[in-house]
C-alpha cells in the first residue's frame, strides 16, 4: 500500500466532506481509533425546487485506512492516477473554492475505479420526503470512503424534451473517532443523445512522456458499453476528441481512461463532471474532459552522521543507496524501477537530504537500501521502506531516514564507488574505485 503523512485538518475539511461529527481539528497529525462507525447522510427534497419523486442508491467504497498518522491507500486503487490531496488549507483559496477542488478529486476517483472493485457497503434513500436521508452502518473507523450514487431523471411539467438529469456528486467521507452526518451536493444536466469527452494534456516540456494514443470507455450505467467502447484518441482528424449519438438516455454515461503504463507512470488523472457545450456540428452536448497532468514524485533521502571522523586528510564519507520501485503486474509484485545514488558528507555536515526527482508513479512501495556506509556502521536496518507524504497540491513526496555511527569495520568484500552529481540532485556512480580489504 502507498503510505503518506497527513497534516493538519482544518474546519475548512468539514465544509468538503459535510461530515460535521465525524472530524477531528488539530494542529498536529491525524489519529484515528478503529471501532465500529455509522453514516447518516441527507439531501432537501425538493432540491432547489425541484422534487425527487424516487429514491436514490448510493455505494460506499473503502479508499484506505488511517494509522496513527499515516495514511495507507487500498491496494487494488494503486493503478487510480489520481492524488488524494493533504487535509489542509493552502494558498488564498477560500473555503468554496477548496470545497470544489476536493468534490472534483472525488469525482475523478469514482470515474477512474476500477471493474471489479466492489463498495464495501449500499443503502437507500427515503423517497419524495421533505428532507430525504439514508444510512450506512458497521463501518471500520480510521478509514476515507468515497460515496457515490445513482442519478434520477426529472421532467420538465411543460416541455418533456427539457427533462434534467439529477445526480449526487461524490464525495470523500473521512471516519475517525465518531459517526459522520453528511449533506449531498447535486449536479443537473439536460438529458440529450449527444455526448463527447475531449483529451487534455498538462505536460509542458515532457510531451516525449506522453503516449502516442490512448483508449476512452464510455460506461452506461455503471458498465463499460462494448458499442461505444473503446474511444481511441487521437482519432481520424488528429483531435483528442470524440462524440457520438445515441439512444440510451434513461441511465447516466461516464467516461475513464485505460491506465496505459505511460499514463500510470507519468500522469495524474482528472475527469471533469460533465457539462454543456457545443459539438462538432454545431449541436449541444453533453461534454467530458478527462486531463493528464505529467506529475511525478520526489524522494528525499535524509542522512544522520552524528560522529564523522576525519582521518587527517578531510575526505568526506562517501554513502550509497539502492531505491528499487515495486508495483502490481497481474496481482503480483514486482520491481519496475531501479536506480543508484549517493552522497558526500563532510566535517561540517551531522546531517543532510538529497532529493531524487521523477520517482515513477502508481508504485505500491519504494525500497532503499543503504549500499554503501564506509566505516559507518547503520543504526536500525540498512533497507527500509519509503513513507509516502501527500501534497497540498502535486504527487507528493517519498521520505526515508537512516543514521549511521562510525564503526571502523574491516570488510572481506565491497567496492569504493566515485560518485557525480546528476540534474535529478541525486548522485550516480561513475567510477568504482577499488575492493576493500577486509571483513
Amino acid at each position: 500500500m502507498k503510505t503518506g503523512i497527513l497534516g493538519k485538518i482544518p474546519a475548512i475539511l468539514i465544509a468538503v466532506i459535510l461530515a460535521v461529527s465525524a472530524m477531528v481539528i488539530t494542529n498536529g497529525p491525524v489519529y484515528g481509533a478503529t471501532g465500529s462507525y455509522s453514516i447518516h447522510g441527507s439531501y432537501a427534497n425538493p432540491f432547489n425546487g425541484v422534487l425527487l419523486s424516487e429514491s436514490i442508491d448510493f455505494s460506499l467504497y473503502k479508499i484506505g485506512e488511517f494509522h496513527g498518522s499515516t495514511f495507507e491507500r487500498e491496494e487494488a486503487l494503486s493503478n487510480v492516477g489520481v492524488d488524494i490531496p493533504v487535509f489542509t488549507k493552502k494558498g488564498d483559496r477560500d473555503e468554496d473554492e477548496w470545497t470544489e477542488e476536493w468534490l472534483e478529486c472525488a469525482n475523478s476517483f469514482a470515474a477512474q475505479l476500477p471493474d471489479g472493485y466492489d463498495p464495501v457497503s449500499t443503502a437507500q434513500s427515503d423517497a419524495a420526503s421533505p428532507l430525504s436521508s439514508f444510512d450506512f452502518t458497521g463501518l471500520e473507523g480510521a478509514a476515507l470512503y468515497l460515496l457515490t450514487g445513482s442519478s434520477q431523471i426529472v421532467p420538465d411539467a411543460q416541455d418533456a424534451d427539457k427533462s434534467r438529469r439529477w445526480t449526487p456528486r461524490p464525495m470523500f467521507i473521512m471516519i475517525l473517532n465518531d459517526d459522520a452526518v453528511i449533506s449531498l451536493k447535486f449536479t443537473s444536466v439536460p438529458v440529450t443523445k449527444r455526448y463527447a469527452v475531449m483529451k487534455s494534456w498538462k505536460d509542458a516540456e515532457h510531451e516525449d512522456k506522453r503516449p502516442e494514443n490512448i483508449e476512452i470507455e464510455a460506461l452506461y450505467d455503471g458498465k463499460v458499453d462494448s458499442s461505444i467502447s473503446p474511444i481511441k484518441l487521437p482519432d481520424g482528424d488528429n483531435e483528442w476528441y470524440f462524440e457520438f449519438e445515441t439512444e440510451k438516455v434513461n441511465k447516466e454515461w461516464t467516461f475513464r481512461e485505460v491506465v496505459s503504463d505511460a499514463i500510470k507512470y507519468n500522469y495524474e488523472i482528472s475527469v471533469s463532471e460533465p457539462r454543456e457545450s457545443t459539438g462538432k456540428e454545431g449541436d449541444p452536448v453533453l461534454l467530458t474532459t478527462i486531463t493528464n497532468t505529467y506529475s511525478r514524485p520526489t524522494l528525499e533521502i535524509t542522512k544522520k552522521l552524528p560522529d564523522y571522523v576525519d582521518h587527517g586528510n578531510g575526505a568526506a564519507a562517501v554513502l550509497g543507496f539502492e531505491i528499487t520501485g515495486f508495483t502490481l503486474v497481474d496481482g503480483e509484485e514486482e520491481a519496475v524501477y531501479h536506480v543508484t545514488v549517493g552522497m558526500a558528507m563532510g566535517a561540517d555536515e551531522t546531517e543532510k537530504t538529497i532529493e531524487v526527482k521523477d520517482i515513477p508513479r502508481g508504485l505500491t512501495r519504494v525500497v532503499v537500501e543503504e549500499s554503501y556506509s564506509g566505516n559507518y556502521a547503520p543504526v536500525g536496518e540498512r533497507t527500509k521502506t519509503a513513507t509516502f507524504v501527500p501534497a497540498e497540491e502535486g504527487p507528493g513526496k517519498y521520505t526515508v531516514e537512516f543514521e549511521n555511527k562510525y564503526d571502523n569495520p574491516s570488510f572481506t568484500g565491497g567496492v569504493i564507488n566515485r560518485y557525480s552529481k546528476v540534474d535529478t540532485g541525486a548522485y550516480e556512480v561513475i567510477e568504482q574505485i577499488n575492493l576493500l580489504a577486509g571483513r
